[in-house]
């Protein structure tokens, strides 16, 4: 698969796995691809492609990243 489909299935996927709490929302960048973001609570989920092949699945802990910038 490339993953412009790969995309739609690990997002089916992740909304699977994390059915509770906000949606996962899409963000259009002209420059880019679309990018889907899941926020809940302190844990941030973003979905996106990195090249034609693969997928890439970044969390981040806001509370960490809070302390990190300060």
């Amino acid at each position: 698969m490339f993953s412009d489909k790969l995309l739609i299935d690990v997002l089916h996927l992740y909304q699977k796995w994390y059915p509770t709490g906000n949606p996962f929302f899409a963000i259009n960048k002209p420059e880019k691809s679309t990018i889907y973001v899941k926020i809940d609570g302190n844990r941030r989920i973003i979905l996106g492609i990195q090249n034609d092949m693969i997928v890439k699945a970044d969390y981040t802990d806001l509370l960490a990243e809070k302390q990190l910038k300060k």
